[in-house]
């Protein structure tokens, strides 16, 4: 099986070490791009496209859904997986409207995690 490439996009640096940490020895995903800004987001994006890409999302806001069509337009090949305390239907119906594969609740566990990362 190839490697699943993850990417993780996030504000706070001890989220994005946490999330790579939970993956660290997962069998067959590697973490290729972590970043904190949407610039930073978009910079990397250019020059290496994951698998998947890790959202964690704080706020249910029009400019973080737009983000997700943004990514979803611009890259359609990448798989994009939220990650958020808002678990609401209401909620994961908007992430996916907007164009995320996948969507997991602040109370998943790591074996979920890999397991939807595995699902995509």
């Amino acid at each position: 099986m190839n490697k699943i490439i993850i990417g993780i996009y996030d504000e706070h640096k001890l989220v994005q070490e946490g999330i790579m940490m939970l993956l660290k020895d997962a069998e067959n995903i590697e973490t290729g791009i972590t970043v904190n800004s949407k610039n930073q987001l978009f910079e990397s994006l250019r020059t290496m496209q994951p698998h998947i890409l890790i959202i964690n999302l704080y706020e249910m806001t029009t400019p973080n859904l737009n983000l997700i069509t943004q990514i979803n337009v611009n890259y359609p090949k990448i798989k994009i997986l939220i990650i958020s305390v808002h678990n609401e239907e209401d909620a994961v119906l908007k992430t996916i409207k907007a164009g995320a594969k996948g969507f997991l609740s602040k109370d998943t566990d790591r074996n979920e995690l890999i397991e939807a990362i595995y699902i995509l």
